[in-house]
């Protein structure tokens, strides 16, 4: 049996599941070089068929990200994602030429399932499913807990912002949901977009940059926007009511921030599509009223303290009334790691699961999970295993494509020996990149598309910050061999998956701060990988030979790429990173390439 699961909105991906087991993980964005890449994902649907002889037309269900895509997008949305990367150009000429367009719901899904058919696939085994049941689905059939809460939370998707689920008599409950024009996601991407980053991409650094500002000053005013519900369990924003009463034109009336257009927003046919980004405008007047002369820094603060507030309330309310101690989380405000320290941190929880490809990619594996489950009409959680679901390249292709760049390299008959080898370099302060085995799936570089460095000296942050091209005062995160973790991080266990794929924070023992400075964030909390030797075993044995010569068990681990570029797919993403001088050296596969240009030995 297969099945398969398509998101095909931002952060588009594939998932495939054969005969109970994860064939293939990826995100869309890895073979199109495009961050947050919005398209049908054809290059992942090629390595799945070079790779595994899977093509769409052999699956027994489809799943589809999202009951309202169809409705939401234009006709011309749709053909833009369907467009094959190649004929991109060619088709937005031809775009520009159209003038009328019947943009019905019936037009728009024949659009689709036409393109579906020159796949191979029959309509009968398409079906679309709601955003937020796949975020659920992502969580709990990868969870380790059976009987959980499941919570979902992001800006939007099919009309929802917040969810709560628990998984009963083989299908999923829904006990609580939060309408998108409420949305605490939202919230967090407006002050994103104030403060003059993207919304849904740089989300992340408003967490870092709270961790340097102060919260009482500015929370209140942000906490007047939002009122919590505790009959029914729901929190309401103000401006979900005045964004139904209020026409365009008074919104707009004074409005004087170029990041949103009135005429674009006018134009949008569906909706609370329109007046979802309506409220971006009334957050961003409401900004200049109370945000005025005050630091980035301590706006940054009070809309982090704000998002715990609303959101460990919201799950502290759900899982006391279904007596849950288990909570299971997906959905892209459980990206924010601090925000999940809190709820691991709530009174009567014993544990907690964020499913790694928490954002939006994350979609089409809970979509290839559901689809299994609802074929054999059971329970099908496994607790995950491995995030490493990507491509990956034999020794032989890569030893040719080294070859062919004219590079030097060492090539290694022992695991032991290579780790020696680039644990003596981590010592003597080299940059190192990890491209070892399949990609991983999800947001964070987990091992075998990573940057190592030593934690030890600080100063090596504003050296890669500068290499890398990224913001200060982003925190780098650590790698930590399994058994040392309880030694470096208040509050760990053994048990805490979600450390395994740094999804969340813990604040660190005050005497092992100076230790292992590189990756302790300004507010003494650290984001680590816990790792096991099952897991990633050269990964596990660079840690152990650093812990050998150095005496400490951690090393930082970031992400194989260049700001703004997603992490690495390919073997010449890899060497372009080499010669662009990234890294130091490059472990890729059995072989270690030095740059031309490394300085240290």
């Amino acid at each position: 049996m297969i099945t398969i699961g398509i998101h095909f909105g931002h952060d588009s991906s594939l998932a495939i599941i054969e005969n109970g087991e994860i064939v293939l993980s990826v995100e869309e964005e890895r073979f199109t070089r495009v961050k947050t890449y919005r398209g049908f994902p054809y290059g992942a649907l090629e390595y799945a068929k070079n790779s595994f002889n899977i093509e769409l037309k052999h699956a027994d269900l489809i799943v589809i990200s999202g009951t309202d895509i169809l409705d939401e997008l234009s006709l011309d949305s749709i053909k833009e994602r369907f467009e094959n990367l190649n004929y991109k150009k060619k088709f937005f000429k031809i775009k520009n030429k159209l003038i009328k367009i019947d943009t019905s719901l019936k037009v728009k899904e024949e659009y689709f399932y036409e393109k579906m058919a020159e796949l191979g696939v029959d309509k009968k085994k398409i079906v679309f499913k709601n955003h937020h049941l796949l975020h659920a689905s992502s969580a709990y059939f990868q969870s380790p807990f059976e009987d959980c809460l499941i919570v979902t939370s992001d800006g939007k998707g099919d009309d929802i912002s917040s969810a709560i689920y628990t998984f009963e008599n083989n299908e999923f409950k829904l006990h609580s949901s939060i309408g998108a024009l409420s949305s605490i996601g939202q919230l967090y991407s407006a002050v994103t977009m104030y403060l003059g980053f993207k919304p849904n991409r740089h989300e992340g650094k408003i967490t870092g940059l709270a961790a340097y500002g102060k919260s009482n000053k500015l929370s209140s005013k942000l906490l007047e926007l939002f009122e919590f519900d505790n009959v029914k369990g729901v929190y309401v924003s103000k401006f979900e009511n005045e964004v139904k009463i209020k026409s365009l034109n008074d919104i707009f009336k004074d409005f004087n921030h170029d990041i949103i257009k009135y005429e674009n927003i006018k134009n949008i046919k569906y909706e609370i599509g329109r007046q979802y980004e309506t409220i971006f405008a009334l957050y961003l007047q409401y900004f200049d009223d109370i945000f005025s002369n005050e630091t980035k820094e301590d706006i940054a603060a009070a809309v982090q303290f704000t998002l715990e507030k609303i959101v460990v309330q919201y799950i502290t309310y759900w899982s006391k009334k279904l007596d849950k101690k288990y909570i299971c989380m997906a959905g892209g405000v459980f990206a924010n790691v601090k925000l999940n320290q809190r709820v691991l941190a709530i009174d009567g929880v014993e544990n907690i699961f964020v499913q790694p490809a928490m954002g939006d990619s994350g979609l089409s594996i809970g979509g290839a999970l559901l689809a299994e489950s609802e074929i054999l009409k059971k329970n099908t959680r496994k607790t995950i295993d491995t995030v490493y679901k990507g491509p990956e390249f034999s020794n032989s292709e890569i030893a040719l494509k080294l070859e062919q760049a004219n590079l030097k390299f060492q090539e290694f008959d022992s695991e032991k020996d290579q780790a020696k080898e680039i644990a003596q370099l981590l010592v003597n302060n080299n940059l190192i990149g990890l491209f070892n085995g399949r990609m991983e799936y999800g947001p964070r570089a987990l091992g075998t598309r990573t940057v190592m460095m030593s934690p030890s000296d600080k100063s090596i942050n504003d050296t890669a910050n500068k290499r890398f091209n990224r913001t200060e005062f982003m925190p780098f995160a650590p790698v930590i061999i399994d058994k040392y973790a309880k030694d470096y991080f208040i509050g760990y266990k053994e048990d805490h998956i979600a450390a395994e794929f740094m999804t969340v924070t813990y604040d660190v023992f005050p005497e092992k701060v100076n230790e292992i400075e590189a990756v302790v964030h300004v507010d003494n909390t650290a984001r680590p990988q816990v790792i096991k030797r099952d897991k990633n075993p050269l990964y596990y044995s660079i840690l152990e030979e650093f812990y050998k010569i150095s005496g400490i068990p951690v090393t930082v681990n970031t992400s194989f790429n260049a700001h703004e570029e997603p992490i690495l797919h390919n073997i010449d993403n890899a060497i372009n990173a080499l010669n662009n001088n990234i890294i130091d050296y490059l472990s890729i596969g059995n072989f270690l390439v030095k740059s031309k240009i490394a300085v240290y030995e």
